[in-house]
């Protein structure tokens, strides 16, 4: 079963997609930018699915770590508004930009996972 890594600062958020992903990922979640960071330097994932404002920083600056490190991993930088800034700066650095409340983002994790 593939790994993803679902960060975001909102507990609703982190359990709503847990409990909707588990049948397709084994999951682990984290609440902020700092507990990302110690996750992804001990466990290899295959998706990272990232809020982007968090209180101790940015998905952008989980996503420029995980490219810094070299780890390849499929990156899902995500938010609840649609702002272009994010979304060119996201696919400058090889990741997908979604919105939160897009049912396609629950879609399109589930095609990857198989």
């Amino acid at each position: 079963m593939k790994k993803i890594l679902i960060v975001d600062d909102y507990p609703d958020i982190l359990e709503g997609l847990s409990y909707v992903l588990k049948d397709h990922y084994e999951v682990t979640t984290a609440g902020n930018l700092t507990e990302a960071k110690k996750e992804v330097s001990t466990t290899v994932f295959d998706v990272i699915c990232s809020d982007y404002a968090m209180p101790d920083g940015t998905g952008l600056e989980l996503l420029e770590f995980c490219r810094q490190e070299k780890f390849s991993m499929l990156f899902i930088l995500m938010s609840a508004m649609r702002e272009e800034r994010i979304v060119m700066e996201a696919k400058l650095h090889g990741a997908v930009f979604m919105e939160k409340t897009d049912s396609d983002l629950i879609s399109f994790l589930r095609e990857k996972a198989g």
